[in-house]
């Protein structure tokens, strides 16, 4: 209801979900697992186990889905095979092993740059009914202080950090437009992400209080 019928959009728990029942429905076989966000985290301290992915089987290999991580979404699945280059129309990925678990990385400005540790187990309804309760609520997940957004068309990716929108072409080209006005960002999120916001509570209440 929220993501197809009310066009509201969502992050993994949702994203990641709706995509595993459709293709469950359509006859794939898939499974889903977990993972630890470390993208732009420098922290030694390890973070919590809060990022759904999904393990897809077709004809025997396994492959790597994943529809709800934002800024570095997949939009083509990856062969689950350590150390190899696997290019996509929106960057170049690979996955590599660690002892007891896997590292997804992108390649930008020749630099390797890790998005998530990822473990093999299957996960239990209950794992990710307790990890999205802690990321919608808990007062130091950052989806609670501030406003995201991204999208993935032809020509590149979207982000919408609070009042910040920046484009990166598949070019290589790069824009960066700063809003003002929460009238204005709500008028990004409907025409750049598509998003209908009439169907969002207390939106503007929402955006006067979010970090700027």
């Amino acid at each position: 209801e929220k993501l197809v019928a009310n066009g509201r959009g969502g992050y993994c728990f949702e994203q990641n979900a709706l995509f595993r029942e459709v293709l469950t429905t359509i006859g794939f076989e898939v499974s889903g697992l977990w993972g630890r966000v470390v993208w732009n985290n420098d922290s030694p301290i390890a973070p919590a186990r809060t990022h759904m992915l999904l393990l897809i089987v077709l004809e025997g290999q396994q492959y790597i889905a994943d529809v709800g991580f934002g800024s570095m979404t997949l939009t083509a699945p990856l062969l689950f095979t350590s150390d190899i280059v696997q290019e996509t129309q929106h960057g170049i990925f690979r996955i590599i092993q660690k002892e007891k678990y896997y590292i997804l990385q992108v390649l930008q400005q020749k630099e390797w740059r890790p998005i998530y540790h990822f473990y093999t187990e299957i996960i239990e309804p209950i794992d990710y009914e307790v990890a999205n309760w802690y990321v919608s609520t808990h007062p130091d997940s950052h989806f609670t202080k501030q406003l995201i957004a991204t999208k993935v068309d032809d020509d590149g990716r979207y982000v919408l950090n609070n009042n910040m929108l920046n484009i990166r072409y598949d070019s290589g080209r790069k824009e960066s437009l700063e809003m003002f006005d929460k009238r204005e960002i709500i008028k990004t999120l409907e025409d750049v992400f598509g998003i209908c916001t009439g169907s969002i509570h207390n939106l503007e209440e929402a955006l006067a209080v979010i970090d700027r």
